[in-house]
């Protein structure tokens, strides 16, 4: 396969599988797969450390990022319901004249 070519996530998942197991070499597997060594390398480390969540796409965030980011946003959404609670608790609070 050529340069730029776009490899799905399965099929990086099981390159780096068969690295991590012992199936086979980086040599064989670009020479096989017509991929370049050190993509390979760089497959299986990001495989070895994110696990399930690596090769999560372009766009795409890792589960990790994903809760933090949902955390995010319910912060925010929190402050602004305590803000809007604020402003009317002060409107209830006001002395009648």
């Amino acid at each position: 396969m050529g340069k730029g070519t776009k490899y799905d996530r399965l099929f990086k998942i099981e390159t780096a599988q068969m690295i991590l197991n012992g199936e086979k070499t980086v040599d064989e597997l670009a020479k096989t797969l017509d991929i370049a060594s050190k993509t390979i390398y760089r497959w299986s480390r990001e495989y070895r450390c994110l696990g399930e969540d690596a090769f999560c796409g372009s766009g795409n965030l890792k589960s990790s990022d994903q809760d933090i980011k949902r955390m995010h946003q319910k912060i925010k959404d929190l402050e602004e319901e305590n803000a809007i609670l604020k402003k009317a608790a002060a409107i209830f609070v006001r002395k009648p004249r």
